[in-house]
């Protein structure tokens, strides 16, 4: 009986260690945080590629919007699609403004724990549909829709137009510019921004748009 206890011995092993394989968890983002980093012009520059970030209870949404001269960001509600809870804001020119903003704003998260979003992948063009399993995602006229199969589960505003006086009249078109989905997906948050007929960036008017999805697809 003896002879056989070490065959015995690595079959159990071998069960240990593909259960374990099979249930150990998926590996988290990296936390989120914002640098002010110095660069070769001798000005600085904004890191904040790792937003939009999600809260580590799902219910918040940080993002960052760049105006001339400035920056901010804002903390945004999930729930309230995008309902903004508070700001953070600093002028580029005056470092203990940005020293301290950055403080602030890289406290919050880590207490909440924010790991960042993953970006969707998406033609170039202004009409797409994108499909993940059954979670289908279809941008056309100026809208998304999100669907689970054949069951409509959530529906965004149509993006507008509006006439700028600011540098003469023109007339500005809102653009999506990118897509975001949590995991697991349970609502997108689009960024979009106006872009007039010559295809100038009206800059610091983004809007971060939050669907909430009415079910989760499986």
């Amino acid at each position: 009986m003896s002879a056989h206890r070490p065959i015995a011995v690595a079959a159990v092993l071998w069960f240990v260690c593909i259960g374990a394989t099979a249930t150990a968890a998926p590996e988290r983002a990296p936390a989120c945080r914002i640098e002010w980093r110095a660069n070769a012009s001798g000005g600085h520059d904004l890191d904040d590629a790792c937003l939009p970030a999600l809260s580590a209870d799902g219910k918040r949404l940080l993002v960052t919007r760049m105006e001339s001269g400035s920056f901010s960001f804002m903390e945004l509600s999930v729930a309230d699609k995008g309902r903004v809870l508070r700001g953070f804001s600093a002028i580029v020119s005056i470092t203990s403004g940005v020293a301290e903003t950055l403080r602030d704003v890289n406290r919050l998260l880590a207490r909440d724990g924010y790991r960042p979003l993953s970006a969707v992948k998406r033609p170039r063009s202004r009409a797409f549909v994108i499909s993940r399993g059954a979670l289908k995602l279809q941008f056309r006229d100026g809208r998304l829709d999100i669907s689970c199969g054949q069951n409509p589960i959530g529906r965004a505003q149509t993006l507008s137009s509006f006439t700028d006086d600011a540098f003469g009249p023109r007339v500005q078109r809102e653009v999506l510019t990118a897509l975001f989905l949590p995991e697991p997906a349970t609502f997108a948050l689009m960024k979009v921004e106006p872009v007039d007929n010559e295809g100038f960036y009206l800059a610091g008017a983004v809007r971060w748009i939050v669907v909430p999805f009415t079910a989760r697809c499986r």
